[in-house]
């Protein structure tokens, strides 16, 4: 190599090497502008969160300030920050949400930690015509039915006060609030109008919500009043006592039924349903996971009855039957609630009910905000409604339309 063309390689070489050099400043300027903004975009992000929640709190603490400084009269504490918290969970806009403070915390939990309570063992509604309580069920083996209270009486004092002078919820409460043990006195009235004083020993009471009965010679009704953990065991002892009895078509009212627990529902499916999809679930995460049911199933000709306080879980009975070409569908368009809600514990003891998910029958399809139509709608006459709790089998128009249903189906094809 000549002495020229060694000259004009060294020129060149340094021309190449700043050229590269630029090269990687723009890149890396590239990358950093690039970088530093999406850092800057999450940044803005995180700090928008931030102050909104700081937001909240130097609100609610300017508030406090304030309010302390100019109110004259004291401040219980503990039932301001009750207040705050139920103001809170009202504001979430969320319809099924609620608060509850430690005492009623504590009740809820004793009430449905195990499914049993203090009391006599009978469910009521308020019936003012009739001057008191109407007893519309009793439990088995309980201080009611040893005391002689049947359906159909009505309960018109308590502890010699009158149920229409303290009202409804106070009767209730004076029977069930106390040790067990502990006795209450009840002025009971039969249905031919004569009183009678009965004085009862409260007792643990297991809370049933599987009542069945033989409605003819081959037909049974299961009524399902909530689903809980102990479900599954009852429903599964109405089917068995059902057909020892001679069943072979089943009704299932679950009108009225609010709903009630994960578990039970499931597992109350599960014994009923082919294999495959029970329930699937929509997180808060974006995770979407499905509870399914084992190969064995329970056939037969079945119906459902359903109105519009059929909600949530007994929703999901009803559509699960439905998809799977279980049963047929009487009564009224359900109440449409197809959210689930947890109950989450909060500082001081108390805790809030909150949806946190969301969940699809077996077909995929939503439900909620809709409700299900039934196969065959029947609605019942406005007296009938008004006498809900007194109504007869040949009154039920909704049931007689199920008896009809089932009576036309093949039993043999179930087997």
């Amino acid at each position: 190599m000549n002495g020229k063309n060694r000259k004009i390689l060294w020129q060149i070489v340094p021309m190449i090497v700043i050229l590269f050099t630029a090269a990687i400043l723009v890149t890396w300027q590239i990358t950093y502008n690039y970088t530093k903004n999406e850092m800057n975009e999450k940044y803005s992000q995180m700090l928008s969160q931030v102050t909104a929640e700081n937001d909240i709190s130097r609100v609610m603490y300017n508030v406090d300030s304030i309010l302390r400084s100019k109110y004259i009269g004291e401040i219980d504490s503990q039932k301001l920050a009750d207040s705050t918290i139920q103001g809170y969970v009202y504001g979430l806009g969320d319809k099924y949400a609620y608060y509850m403070n430690a005492e009623e915390f504590a009740e809820y939990m004793l009430e449905t930690s195990d499914g049993v309570k203090t009391g006599i063992g009978v469910t009521v509604v308020y019936d003012n015509s009739a001057g008191g309580m109407y007893v519309t069920s009793v439990y088995k083996d309980t201080p009611a039915s040893k005391g002689g209270i049947v359906p159909g009486e009505v309960i018109t004092r308590v502890n010699g006060k009158l149920v229409t002078e303290i009202g409804y919820n106070l009767a209730v409460e004076e029977i069930g609030n106390g040790e067990e043990g502990s006795s209450v006195e009840l002025t009971v009235m039969s249905e031919s109008g004569t009183e009678r004083a009965v004085t009862l020993k409260r007792e643990i009471i297991k809370l049933e919500t599987v009542t069945w009965r033989m409605l003819n010679s081959d037909t049974g009704l299961i009524t399902i009043s909530e689903f809980t953990l102990n479900t599954p065991e009852e429903f599964k002892n109405a089917i068995q006592d059902l057909t020892v009895n001679g069943a072979q078509r089943f009704i299932f009212d679950v009108r009225n039924n609010p709903g009630g627990n994960l578990e039970g529902i499931s597992e109350t499916l599960d014994f009923l349903l082919p294999e495959g999809n029970i329930i699937i679930i929509n997180e808060k995460s974006g995770t979407q996971r499905t509870i399914v049911s084992d190969t064995a199933e329970f056939s037969a000709p079945m119906a459902v009855l359903v109105n519009g306080n059929t909600a949530s879980a007994a929703e999901l009975f009803t559509a699960a039957l439905r998809d799977y070409d279980k049963a047929e569908i009487v009564g009224e368009t359900t109440y449409g609630k197809g959210s689930m809600q947890e109950i989450v514990n909060l500082p001081g003891g108390g805790a809030a009910s909150v949806s946190v998910s969301t969940y699809l029958p077996p077909c995929g399809v939503s439900y909620d905000g809709e409700g299900i139509d039934p196969d065959y709608p029947v609605s019942l006459p406005e007296e009938t409604l008004q006498n809900y709790h007194k109504m007869t089998d040949e009154q039920d128009l909704q049931l007689q339309k199920a008896i009809e249903i089932v009576a036309a189906m093949e039993v043999n094809t179930y087997q």
